[in-house]
């Protein structure tokens, strides 16, 4: 657990205004206009005394006014301007200062999702602001030796993201994806050239460019945002592009970085930082380029202005959670991971613990396997959502001789091939999958009721 490192914001400071001011202390307005200036230095002059300068110059700004005025809106304030702090340190000779405005910063996050946490829209916005944030947190906290924290960053931010249902909770989850799919791309990369590579790695491979591309439609429904919003695209498809490449689809990956060249094209103007990251796109480009010749992509996709919320279409982790118990396995929060290269990974263990004791682990991996269909229906990839809900039923199915194990795991299997056959089209198959989840609920809560509330809200 972090320490939190100033006390002085608690719950009891936290729901008074903070834009009056007072004495010697600044406007919410005036906090905001410093931390955007600290955002233009940091944009236009990386690197530099004058960025620095900008980013401190808010953070004591941003002190003062919290002093004065606890509430929501200036924690924020506060951890926007050390999120910039912490871009301005360099190692190793600021080590100490990094760390400490790091950890800083990520108590202040803490806080602000456990104040928002009753009201969504509040929540929404936060968990937006934290997610973006954790892309600075998670690479600063791992380059001072703070790993686990570094994960706790990460972990907490996925958590969070999964539970917020607005515009920004959808952003978020799609940023925090990148982290473990460009660790993917890798991994991958590593087994090719170690000569470990198999079947079971050109699987992975193909669902992590799946995974890819669910993040990628997400974030071009932000383009509209600005340079960052346009280079997290360029990011996504330069991912995309080194999978393809492993997997020896050049013409796909050559398609992937052009199109990632001119978006980057469109804002390398804005500053060194876009200028560096269109150099290293075309970079890449030119060593496919004795494969691929470059074309140009014939049109840019329109940025969509406001992307609407994501439908409800969640079976209840409780409902996993019960399923879990009865399958045998630890029942926490931690075994459910909420984004799809995490739940894949778990899938994919569990599937390894299977093949050396199938009677203990089997359940538990078709269970792991409708929780990734669930994580892929949540980001809206229903098709191979569909397919791994399917696979999870036939899986569990083989265990039909211990139903007390497996009823739940099932019913739960069931209930995500139901969503994601009525999402996509494929209305036989999502009212047969309905109707065996509703006589599986039923037969479960004649024999023992507390399954009522268990499973509420899966079938």
């Amino acid at each position: 657990m972090f320490r939190i490192w100033n006390r002085r914001y608690q719950w009891g400071m936290r729901f008074r205004r903070g834009d009056e001011g007072g004495p010697g202390v600044p406007t919410g307005r005036r906090v905001d206009e410093l931390s955007d200036a600290a955002d233009e230095a940091m944009l236009r002059r990386p690197e530099t005394p004058e960025a620095a300068d900008a980013a401190r110059r808010a953070v004591e700004a941003a002190e003062r006014l919290l002093d004065h005025d606890g509430g929501l809106p200036n924690q924020r304030r506060l951890a926007r301007a050390l999120w910039r702090r912490v871009s301005t340190y360099a190692l190793p000779g600021e080590r100490g200062a990094l760390e400490h405005a790091a950890l800083r910063c990520w108590s202040l996050c803490v806080g602000m999702l456990d104040t928002a946490r009753g009201d969504a829209v509040a929540f929404d916005d936060v968990v937006g602001d934290v997610g973006m944030w954790a892309g600075v947190l998670v690479p600063a906290l791992g380059a001072v030796g703070r790993h686990a924290e570094a994960a706790q960053v990460y972990e907490t931010s996925a958590v969070a993201a999964g539970k917020a249902m607005g515009a920004r909770g959808r952003q978020a989850r799609a940023r925090l994806m990148l982290f473990p799919l460009a660790a993917t791309a890798d991994t991958m990369a590593q087994l090719f050239v170690d000569g470990s590579w198999n079947a079971g790695a050109e699987q992975a491979l193909d669902d992590a460019i799946t995974s890819c591309h669910g993040v990628l439609g997400v974030l071009r429904g932000y383009l509209s945002g600005g340079s960052f919003e346009v280079t997290e695209v360029a990011r996504t498809l330069q991912v995309i592009s080194r999978l393809q490449t492993v997997g020896g689809r050049l013409r796909d990956a050559a398609a992937a970085l052009d199109e990632a060249i001119a978006l980057q094209g469109t804002v390398a103007g804005e500053g060194p930082r876009y200028t560096a990251m269109l150099h290293g796109l075309k970079a890449e480009r030119d060593g496919l380029r004795g494969y691929v010749p470059f074309t140009a992509p014939t049109s840019r996709p329109e940025p969509v202005a406001e992307p609407a919320a994501e439908p409800a279409l969640a079976v209840p982790r409780r409902a996993f959670l019960r399923a879990m118990r009865d399958a045998g396995i630890d029942a926490d929060d931690d075994a459910l991971p909420l984004t799809d290269a995490l739940a894949m990974a778990a899938a994919e263990r569990m599937r390894l613990a299977e093949s050396e004791d199938p009677l203990r682990y089997g359940p538990a991996c078709g269970l792991l396997m409708a929780w990734r269909a669930r994580v892929l229906v949540d980001i809206g990839n229903l098709d191979l959502a569909r397919a791994w809900a399917d696979s999870s039923v036939r899986h569990l199915s083989r265990y039909a001789d211990r139903p007390r194990r497996i009823q739940s795991s099932l019913l739960v299997a069931l209930a995500v091939l139901q969503r994601a056959a009525s999402a996509s089209g494929h209305t036989e198959q999502a009212v047969s999958a309905g109707l065996r989840a509703a006589s599986l609920y039923a037969v479960l809560v004649a024999g023992d009721p507390s399954y009522a509330q268990d499973l509420a809200g899966a079938i």
